[in-house]
């Protein structure tokens, strides 16, 4: 398994406390909450859609053949995004204003339906994280009626209760519509307000729509998008940087040059658009690398606080560097991160705890960190060592792959997943694992073998059992009606193969 891709020590911790985070109550928040939008409501929104889409890549790049980890954490972030902590912030934001339209003259009535119109910044995330899920498991969980319900409890304002009900196909063709109707010019966030960065996870939730059900939205959506792009002037020609916004009724065009802008907004159109991310990308990096790495970025957060946006600027140029392959400041950045952002571990799981302490030092050094950068941004980045999620959108899991063997039941306490693979030439399985916080004795299940057939098990070359239906055979057992199981001691670092016996 040399060849293959192995995730780190540091890779699993991240892993299991995005689970942990994952799995915490309804309503529950601890160690989420990023404030960077400045909207006084939080935007836990985009920290439950980037650990999703950090996920994908680890499942698609990683652990192929483990599926029950990144597919459970999933769900219970897309989950999330229907407790009314995440939508409700579209009533208020619905209703524009001269903060979004300096023609608007008075509040709109608004609506309180998150996905009907706009909101690309909350629909477009929903749309890529439940697509992405489809796309890689083809369960057809999130297209099912209903499957998207957000429930509106009148108790202090409003008319009484009311539910709006969606699924994927719904949200899939009403965001496909919107970008028709905008001339393909984007999908506007609050109203008169199209953000590069939020259409980016639109464009990418339609093409693993495609790929899942065979439709053609992302084909007639990207070169128009890519089109209009130019013609507006999305990106400056001078500087390579994309703006931040545009007005769409003024058709004005703000400017940003940032770390966050440009590394956002880069990250996911490397995906739908390399080539033009890796011509532009050297500039953005003359632009920010320095600055970032001097703390210069830090000091304009603690003193300007103009954009708070400025908070994540370190997290996504690091995750833009990670997915366009600029292996040395991707290491670069993420080594500042751990010798200035107290990496905490915790029963195997780790987190840089959030700091607002943005000044930096004599060597610019500063331990000012937001949790959108702790929880999803530098885990993503270090996860990705180059075109991870260009792999995932333009390399997808085929059928066979999907029908192929895989591991499962496996205790993430006892045992971190470094590796799971199917060679279909070789006819194996392949499982590397590492110890978790309660390292010991460890059964793990294989799904999908051939019952006709027999297969031998080896941990680190040397043989431990034989797996045949109706047969136990030392570490190796196969009950008729079951699915065929392995126990080891997962005490110490270990690689396994189930290959098919001739």
């Amino acid at each position: 398994m040399s060849n293959a891709p192995h995730l780190s020590e540091k890779d699993l911790g991240h892993i299991r406390h995005i689970g942990k985070l994952a799995g915490q109550l309804p309503g529950d928040w601890s160690g989420m909450g990023s404030d960077w939008w400045d909207i006084g409501e939080g935007a836990q929104q985009y920290e439950l859609a980037f650990m999703a889409y950090t996920l994908g890549l680890v499942q698609h790049r990683y652990t192929p053949a483990y599926r029950e980890f990144c597919q459970a954490t999933m769900e219970n972030l897309i989950g999330k995004m229907m407790l009314p902590d995440i939508w409700e912030k579209w009533i208020n934001a619905s209703r524009g204003g001269k903060t979004v339209n300096p023609d608007q003259e008075e509040l709109h009535a608004g609506w309180i339906d998150p996905i009907k119109k706009y909101n690309i910044m909350f629909k477009g995330h929903l749309l890529q994280m439940a697509a992405q899920h489809e796309a890689l498991y083809r369960t057809g969980r999130y297209a099912t009626p209903g499957a998207f319900t957000f429930q509106f409890k009148a108790s202090t304002w409003g008319n009484g209760p009311e539910d709006y009900v969606y699924d994927l196909n719904d949200v899939a063709r009403i965001v496909y519509d919107e970008y028709v109707e905008s001339n393909y010019e984007g999908v506007q966030c609050e109203p008169n307000r199209v953000y590069p960065m939020c259409n980016q996870h639109a464009v990418l939730g339609l093409m693993h729509y495609d790929q899942a059900f065979g439709t053609g939205y992302a084909a007639d959506v990207i070169p128009k998008f890519k089109a209009a792009w130019l013609r507006k002037g999305y990106t400056d020609e001078k500087t390579g940087s994309h703006m931040r916004l545009r007005w769409v009724q003024q058709d004005q065009i703000f400017p940003a040059q940032t770390p966050w802008s440009d590394g956002w907004t880069g990250i996911f159109m490397h995906a739908w658009d390399r080539d033009f991310i890796q011509s532009i990308y050297p500039r953005e990096r003359d632009t920010h690398l320095k600055l970032l790495l001097a703390g210069k970025e830090h000091e304009r957060v603690c003193c300007a606080m103009v954009p708070t946006s400025a908070k994540i600027g370190f997290g996504m140029f690091t995750a833009l560097a990670a997915e366009v392959g600029d292996a040395e400041a991707r290491e670069s950045l993420l080594d500042y991160a751990d010798r200035n952002f107290n990496p905490t571990w915790t029963e195997g799981a780790l987190h840089y705890p959030r700091s607002d302490n943005w000044m930096p030092d004599a060597d610019g050094n500063s331990t000012g960190v937001d949790v959108l950068t702790a929880n999803a941004l530098l885990p993503m980045a270090r996860l990705n060592t180059g075109d991870g999620f260009w792999g995932l959108y333009n390399q997808p899991w085929t059928d066979a792959q999907r029908a192929a063997p895989y591991f499962a039941d496996i205790d993430q306490r006892i045992a971190g997943v470094s590796a799971a693979y199917h060679d279909a030439m070789d006819k194996a399985l392949h499982l590397s694992l590492l110890p978790g916080p309660k390292a010991g004795g460890l059964q793990f299940s294989i799904r999908q073998l051939d019952p006709s057939r027999s297969y031998v098990v080896r941990r680190d070359g040397a043989e431990i059992g034989k797996l045949a239906v109706g047969s136990a055979d030392g570490a190796a057992e196969w009950r008729d009606g079951a699915d065929p199981i392995v126990r080891v001691d997962a005490g110490t670092a270990a690689s396994y193969v189930v290959a098919e016996l001739a």
